[in-house]
């Protein structure tokens, strides 16, 4: 009779304590601080790894806010029913969805790391349930920080590439700065308007993505951009619109170029060049504060013009100086323009044969430059290339591109001054991504955000009239 009341009672703790195990709400891995020691807790996440050593098991729980590590120690007081659940532990396959319950516990004073989150503590399993068991061997490692390869597997498994640490904080950055000028935006008293994305074709730069309908020779255009909407809340009396739009062009790929994009999308009645500027740069202003970033206020301002002569494009980089000079003046010939850059000492670090791949492909992806010229400066100061100046007027050309020992200058001549300047302009860009990776130049990390004022309307391409921008 004492035995089975015995049995009875045990049965009614366990049945107790399970009950209480799962009444127990989840803890985040970020919440673990704030959690008393002996306190039991339920955290539900992924196994990010397993160290097993016999009769005591450890591992780590990862969910999106942090990590828990946990341990499971095997001892005689584990129920039969534990005993099997202890076995699943060790042997579970990595980035299993479980939910473990357990008390919070310090770790051994050796094991302790102040230096991480939640590196004094651990969590003592009691109980664990797996609520979804992962395959063995996955396509991708998802402890692997180099995002950068294999980019078609990352994409095919797009689920598992999204688990990396390094994607979750890029995804959380991106809801920070969202957050954070949307706020900004509505204290400013603009009213965050929604668009529709199904809309009417209309002509802009960028061919568009047809939609069909149900209605025979009827069809909806994806949006290049909310223009026509947001000029109609102007109409409606919406002095002050915003929202995070989503464009769609259907155009090539590029480097900097995809079919779909967000933009910030804003629009001011009874404003002027002057307004719009200061919001934005009060918005950065606030961004900047945000994220720890050092901007200099105000922005420079260059003019169209002033942009594409020096530097060869619209939306130059100005981290780096490496300016494009017009040499015209230093030559005999006056029916061509003749430019040349600086790219800073590129002569000294470039092998031969990778000059003469530089020159090979001027020459052939750029057929439109009537002549190209590679010109290197040696250790006695003289030029190593076509010798087409005199010594005066080498001499003037260098202190005006400031052209030293070690640098490889690019002489372009066309009778399409445009065309010139932006071949120059690639190059500018392609030379100081090279002077980078050789420890020449050092501009990663740093920002130098510029206004392009006074931008054309329309250019002319051939007999026709398109937008410029």
């Amino acid at each position: 009779a004492v035995e089975g009341k015995g049995r009875r009672l045990r049965c009614i703790s366990s049945f107790r304590r399970i009950h209480m195990e799962n009444m127990l709400k989840r803890t985040r891995a970020e919440d673990v601080e704030n959690v008393k020691i002996g306190e039991m807790i339920k955290i539900q996440g992924w196994v990010e790894r397993i160290r097993d050593f016999g009769n005591v098991s450890f591992g780590v729980v990862r969910d999106s806010s942090g990590y828990v590590q946990v341990t499971w120690a095997r001892n005689e007081a584990l129920l039969q029913e534990k005993e099997k659940n202890y076995e699943e532990f060790r042997g579970i396959p990595m980035e299993s969805v479980v939910s473990i319950t357990g008390s919070l516990q310090n770790r051994p004073e050796k094991e302790k790391n102040p230096k991480q989150k939640n590196g004094e503590v651990e969590l003592v399993v009691s109980n664990m349930e797996i609520l979804n068991l992962c395959r063995e061997n996955l396509p991708l490692s998802i402890h692997s920080q180099d995002i950068e390869s294999h980019e078609q597997t990352r994409l095919k498994y797009r689920y598992l590439d999204l688990r990396r640490r390094k994607m979750q904080k890029i995804l959380a950055f991106r809801s920070s700065i969202s957050h954070c000028i949307r706020s900004f935006l509505i204290s400013r008293g603009f009213m965050d308007v929604e668009t529709p994305t199904l809309f009417k074709p209309t002509p802009e730069g960028a061919r568009e993505f047809i939609v069909p309908t149900q209605t025979p020779g009827k069809y909806f255009a994806l949006p290049q951009s909310p223009q026509q909407c947001k000029q109609l809340l102007m109409a409606a009396g919406v002095e002050k619109y915003f929202q995070f739009a989503r464009c769609y062009r259907n155009e090539p790929l590029r480097s900097d170029r995809q079919p779909e994009f967000t933009q910030i999308d804003l629009e001011m009645a009874f404003s002027d060049e002057e307004t719009v500027i200061q919001v934005i740069e009060d918005m950065f202003l606030e961004i900047s504060d945000k994220i720890q970033v050092s901007l200099e206020f105000p922005f420079r301002r260059l003019s169209y013009n002033d942009a594409i002569h020096r530097y060869g494009t619209d939306k130059p980089d100005l981290r780096y100086g490496m300016e494009i000079a017009d040499i015209l003046p230093y030559c005999e010939e006056d029916d061509i323009f003749v430019h040349a850059l600086n790219l800073k000492g590129l002569g000294k670090a470039l092998s031969r044969k990778e000059v003469e791949i530089l020159k090979k492909t001027i020459v052939e992806q750029f057929p439109e430059a009537k002549s190209a010229y590679l010109i290197k400066v040696k250790e006695d100061g003289k030029w190593k290339g076509p010798q087409f100046l005199s010594e005066h007027r080498k001499q003037e050309l260098e202190t005006n591109i400031d052209l030293k020992y070690g640098d490889l200058m690019v002489i372009m001549s066309g009778i399409n001054k445009e065309k010139v300047l932006q071949i120059l302009g690639s190059f500018r860009t392609h030379g100081a991504r090279k002077s980078q990776e050789i420890g020449i130049l050092e501009f990663k990390g740093k920002f130098s955000p510029a206004w392009i004022c006074n931008f054309p309307l329309f250019e002319f391409d051939g007999d026709t009239i398109q937008s410029v921008h």
